[in-house]
């Protein structure tokens, strides 16, 4: 006889108020051993998961309530990202670059290398300056992340 699942109604709920805290921050810096240690944090013993557990649901899960997890998760990394794009959409001149690192960072789609080609600092072949590769760069970030904002607003339309 299995044993019954841990990816219950009160886990689901846990998990949710763990990806809205602190403005979703934990889910922008935390990985997801370290969700499910925050998760595990506000569950008692007998309902809490290992990683392990967690990736078996990863890999066979296919039950309404996983998908609800992982629908939970993706939904609060959306979000998260709207936030990054709107703060560097937002940012004064100079001072982009920290929401442009986090994005890279975080997001592999905000990848630098699929930005910067062509635009190294180093090697500056047509003679420009470092403030017209930055400028560049930066019209780039702008276009991926009008793109996205269109993508991501065809997601919450369904």
């Amino acid at each position: 006889m299995a044993r019954p699942t841990k990816l219950t109604e009160k886990f689901l709920k846990t998990a949710e108020e763990i990806l809205k805290e602190k403005d979703g921050i934990n889910t922008l810096v935390c990985t997801d051993h370290e969700l499910i240690s925050l998760i595990n944090e506000k569950l008692p013993e007998a309902e809490r998961i290992t990683d392990r557990t967690f990736r078996n649901w990863e890999k066979r899960d296919e039950s309404p309530d996983f998908i609800r997890l992982k629908d939970i998760v993706c939904k609060a990394r959306i979000v998260q990202k709207i936030s990054l794009v709107e703060k560097l959409k937002q940012s004064k001149p100079g001072e982009w670059q920290r929401f442009a690192w986090l994005l890279e960072r975080k997001f592999s789609d905000f990848s630098k290398r699929d930005f910067s080609h062509g635009l190294s600092l180093e090697e500056s072949p047509d003679g420009r300056s470092v403030k017209e590769i930055e400028e560049a760069y930066a019209e780039r970030l702008s276009q991926k992340v009008q793109k996205e904002i269109s993508e991501i607003d065809e997601f919450f339309k369904d």
